[in-house]
């Protein structure tokens, strides 16, 4: 969720993560133990493989740190390259026999009982199985392993065209693919996200269009937005306030600014966010935030901490209800730091690449006026200025 901010504030304490993580059983476990370092589970997390996977790439394309791909990971008996390369092909060991797309598991894999039907063969993780593929053929060009990389670049290009069929057209929306061969539609953002950050160059100008119009029409209200449309066919039946039509895990909100912008909206984008300020009125980012109050149905419904007893979207909230000990999710969580990568990424442009490219739409106008100094990339360090010409980064005063 703030991988870019991780790798330009702390990339020691960030590789050493990185070592942890890439040393677990991603297939097997939901997390890991951070006293013993043994696996978690028996359940796995169906994010995991491509949020850890991003989350290195991040490191090394921000840092420049190429040796670290070199670095013998002891429990693979690889280097992190070819750990990397195991991440991005996990996918296959997912799919059905007679099928093209890998099916995910069911709740407990993916988004928990906050979107129940979210489930099977989704279009998030399958776009991006084709985004880590295709990076990770960058990266073993990077190190002249160039039969490996047409090899990647070649199933990307194999499985690219069974997951833009599960798109609806016109609506903007996603369909998944169940064990038993149903067509299931979804009305989630975290379609949305995923399958802009890993396809968003894939995506033709109609598509673009309808997938903004989406998130602006269902997703986004007044301050504040819901993970999963009203719309949407499980939401009667979801419960939680960080998946589900009543709410949105924090992180949420941040990486669809930052894929608003990616896919074409900067000035709406970064309006919606200056809307979200007023979440900060209770304190740091957390969890979760809710619509709350007898109108939360409403646009413009207001919002609070979603740490209190959970209710279903169609029930009525009391302000008796409260926010009670015990409660669903915590005040604190480390996903707020997405909301300063979206800053980074939809004003300034930023898109760390391994190759030394720093920035994207270098020339397209800005919104706002603005300036970031003493951003350190790949050993340099640089001021960034945006307006209305564009971005502009000159070698910083303390270089």
């Amino acid at each position: 969720m703030m991988a870019v901010v991780w790798a330009l504030l702390e990339p020691e304490g960030m590789k050493m993560s990185l070592r942890a993580w890439l040393s677990g059983d991603l297939l097997h476990a939901y997390g890991l133990n951070m006293t013993t370092g043994a696996p978690m589970g028996p359940t796995w997390y169906a994010f995991s493989a491509t949020n850890v996977f991003n989350t290195a790439l991040t490191y090394i394309e921000v840092t420049g740190d190429r040796a670290f791909l070199e670095e013998d990971m002891p429990s693979s008996g690889k280097s992190v390259l070819w750990r990397l390369d195991d991440i991005a092909m996990l996918w296959k060991e997912k799919v059905r026999p007679g099928q093209i797309l890998a099916s995910f598991g069911g709740n407990g894999n993916l988004l928990e009982s906050g979107a129940p039907t979210y489930l099977g063969a989704v279009a998030s993780l399958n776009a991006q199985s084709v985004g880590m593929m295709r990076d990770m053929a960058r990266l073993h060009r990077a190190f002249g392993n160039n039969d490996r990389a047409g090899l990647l670049d070649a199933a990307a290009d194999a499985l690219l065209p069974a997951v833009l069929a599960l798109y609806k057209p016109g609506e903007g929306v996603w369909f998944s693919m169940t064990d038993d061969g149903q067509r299931v539609e979804h009305r989630h953002v975290v379609d949305f996200i995923y399958v802009s950050q890993a396809l968003a160059s894939d995506i033709p100008p109609f598509m673009r269009r309808e997938m903004r119009d989406f998130v602006q029409r269902e997703l986004m209200m007044k301050n504040w937005l819901r993970a999963q449309s009203l719309k949407d066919p499980g939401a009667r039946a979801s419960a939680r306030p960080d998946h589900g039509p009543m709410g949105s895990y924090d992180g949420w909100v941040a990486l669809s600014v930052a894929e608003m912008a990616r896919l074409g909206d900067k000035a709406g984008a970064l309006a919606f966010l200056r809307r979200t300020a007023v979440s900060t009125r209770e304190g740091p980012y957390a969890q979760a935030h809710e619509f709350c109050g007898p109108d939360r149905m409403a646009d413009d419904a207001p919002i609070c901490v979603a740490i209190g007893p959970t209710l279903k979207p169609f029930e009525i909230w009391t302000p008796s209800r409260g926010q009670t000990s015990g409660g669903y999710s915590s005040r604190e969580c480390i996903a707020g730091g997405a909301f300063a990568c979206a800053i980074l990424s939809a004003l300034f442009g930023l898109a760390p690449n391994i190759d030394g490219r720093m920035l994207t739409d270098q020339d397209e106008s800005r919104p706002v006026e603005a300036s970031l100094r003493n951003l350190r990339f790949q050993g340099k360090m640089f001021d960034l200025v945006a307006g209305r010409n564009g971005v502009v980064a000159n070698p910083s005063l303390k270089a």
